[in-house]
């Protein structure tokens, strides 16, 4: 496996993404819990685009406005500020129904984001999963 061949990420309970049926769920209060206290990861809410977004929320349309409000709700936080295109090369995302926190990187993968996405998945007592099916730990990272 090589850092560039890494995407599809995603933090979760589950042994395998597609496991169908289990109530074994990240809890939401961990996960505000890591990142409110992270030196790395920020709230969505807390950038200037988002303070921007809660500013105008009463301009969108309802069909909008629940979405943006869900997203600056500690549900989605960001790292890895890009200043050139003003944009976060990384975002996590809370999903509710399945309480798996859903990772996007803009970029290729870096061992510094494997590294701070596995203390977050240790915290939340959950595995950091690629492709669905294979666990991201300590050896692999090392051995990248």
């Amino acid at each position: 496996m090589k850092l560039e061949d890494i995407e599809d990420m995603i933090i979760t309970k589950e042994k395998e993404y597609w496991s169908k049926g289990s109530e074994d769920k990240i809890a939401y209060s961990k996960y505000v819990q890591y990142i409110t206290n992270s030196d790395y990861f920020v709230w969505v809410e807390e950038t200037s685009a988002g303070i921007e977004a809660l500013q105008l929320i009463d301009k969108y349309p309802d069909s909008v406005r629940e979405r943006v409000l869900n997203a600056h709700n500690k549900k989605k936080a960001c790292a890895d500020y890009n200043q050139i295109g003003d944009y976060y090369e990384m975002i996590l995302f809370y999903l509710d129904g399945s309480g798996h926190i859903d990772v996007q990187i803009q970029k290729t993968t870096t061992k510094e984001h494997l590294w701070e996405l596995l203390q977050l998945a240790n915290f939340v007592e959950a595995n950091l999963m690629i492709s669905g099916d294979i666990i991201i730990n300590e050896s692999v990272i090392a051995n990248l």
